[in-house]
């Protein structure tokens, strides 16, 4: 029996300042984000995040023999929306195939998918790279707050495809038995393949959060990773400057930016390892150890043979036209480099700002209206310091905040009146974070807080005091 000694286990890895030197990496990523319908692509089942196990599953969610799949009109709507918003061609002919496997949480024994006939294709995202510093505290990535200094990066979106979501196998829930949960099995997914064309665990992360962004704005997905809405398959491989693709492995099921990181960069310094080795990098399919920031193999990696894709026979070609087209995009939003640049070209607004006010959009549609008739600046100050850092500070977000733009602009206003200082203002606001729905100056006058600027009005109550304590100032 052959055994792996634990020193050549060391030897098969080169440092990732040493990888990054010598090989180029290349990464292309494919990214299954969980449309936001209230019903599974195929059945009417509820898509409701944490409800009871095997709640929310239809007759066809459970694969009854006999039950037939209706496509969700709203999901293919959010799709043409996402190819817009990427800039990528819809398809006005598009296929749903088979793709087989077997797995416990996969009932019909196939995904409903759209491998070789997709819904769009052919897109671009443009985006930016946050550029690095050293950081003196040893991590790998620290990146400047200095926007002006971020590098612009483009990737290609090959294809979108609509496809269904598996069920959910618990595994630490029993002793001895792997638990099925069959909410999520049919959920909607788009599936975002892109080109292999990034080429730093950086980039790819930079990439993933401009994805997120662009999906929350347009409304397709909340893309939130840590609900599993969003996750995450990356395509790796390293090669000398110059030369052809190298053997390339792919990272399942990736659920944070973070993990992704440090997959790629792991994976990177384990293929630099094998191939300064003289040994040769094997096509297969790997998991990731979040504990050990490590990532480790799970099979070797499929072909398309071995999924037998096949057309649906229970589904017709999905048929669309450019009445179709126009009516789902009639209603898109500004893009978020749109919003920024006009924030930045309109409301004076610097990069730093104006990046993270779109960065959500109840953010900026915040901003906005507190805006209005107030200083921009201002107004960006309080959003994305005051309001944003005691809503994080509180596990909320915009849809439980307990304050309005009523109440915090009632804030700006007494500060810009000379009425209560900025210091005020913060103790106001955390009175309101607290529960009060009162307007600032019913608080302050309460609590007591309101300065007084009029001189006459100072010199009033210095001869008061005076008059008061004549004895302590004579």
């Amino acid at each position: 029996m052959f055994r792996l000694s634990i020193p050549s286990l060391r030897r098969s890895f080169c440092s990732a300042a040493a990888a990054a030197e010598k090989y180029e990496v290349v990464v292309g990523l494919e990214v299954h984000a969980q449309i936001g319908s209230r019903s599974k692509l195929f059945s009417g089942s509820s898509t409701q995040f944490a409800s009871a196990a095997n709640s929310q599953v239809s007759i066809f969610d459970a694969a009854t023999p006999g039950t037939l799949p209706v496509p969700n009109r709203g999901c293919v709507i959010a799709a043409v929306k996402t190819a817009r918003a990427l800039r990528a061609q819809v398809n006005k002919h598009s296929v749903f195939e088979r793709k087989h496997y077997f797995y416990a949480d996969l009932p019909l024994g196939y995904q409903i998918t759209q491998q070789q006939s997709p819904i769009a294709s052919d897109g671009l995202l443009s985006f930016e790279i946050p550029k690095a510093k050293p950081n003196q505290k040893g991590k790998k990535h620290s990146f400047s707050r200095d926007q002006d200094d971020d590098k612009i990066a483009s990737v290609r979106i090959e294809r979108i495809q609509l496809e269904q979501d598996s069920g959910k196998s618990i595994h630490d829930l029993h002793p001895s038995k792997t638990l099925v949960d069959l909410n999520r099995a049919g959920c909607a997914l788009m599936e975002i393949v892109t080109g292999p064309d990034m080429r730093s665990s950086a980039e790819a992360g930079a990439f993933v959060r401009s994805l997120q962004n662009i999906l929350h704005f347009v409304g397709t997905s909340d893309a939130d990773m840590e609900k599993g809405n969003l996750r995450v398959d990356a395509n790796i491989s390293i090669r000398l400057p110059g030369e052809g693709y190298g053997q390339r492995c792919e990272v399942k099921n990736l659920n944070s930016i973070r993990f992704l990181m440090k997959a790629i960069d792991h994976e990177v310094e384990r293929q630099a390892g094998i191939i300064e080795n003289g040994g040769v990098v094997l096509q297969e399919t790997r998991g990731f150890d979040a504990a050990k920031g490590e990532t480790y193999s799970l099979r070797s990696k499929e072909s398309a043979w071995d999924y037998r894709f096949m057309p649906d026979p229970d589904l017709p070609s999905l048929i669309i036209d450019d009445v179709f087209i126009d009516s789902a995009t009639s209603d898109m939003p500004e893009l978020p480099l749109e919003a920024r640049d006009r924030l930045m070209n309109e409301k004076g607004l610097n990069k730093t700002d104006a990046s993270m006010l779109v960065s959500d959009p109840d953010s900026l549609a915040f901003f906005l209206a507190l805006s209005e008739g107030r200083s921009a600046q201002i107004a960006a100050n309080w959003v994305s310091g005051d309001v944003l850092g005691r809503l994080n500070a509180s596990g909320l977000d915009w849809s439980t905040a307990p304050v309005s733009v009523e109440q915090v602009g009632s804030i700006i206003d007494l500060i810009a009146a000379k009425e209560i200082s900025g210091k005020i203002g913060k103790d106001v606001l955390d009175v309101m974070f607290e529960g009060d729905a009162r307007l600032a100056g019913d608080i302050a006058k309460e609590k007591g807080w309101k300065q007084i600027s009029d001189a006459s009005q100072l010199a009033d109550l210095a001869r008061k005091l005076v008059e008061k304590h004549a004895k302590e100032v004579t």
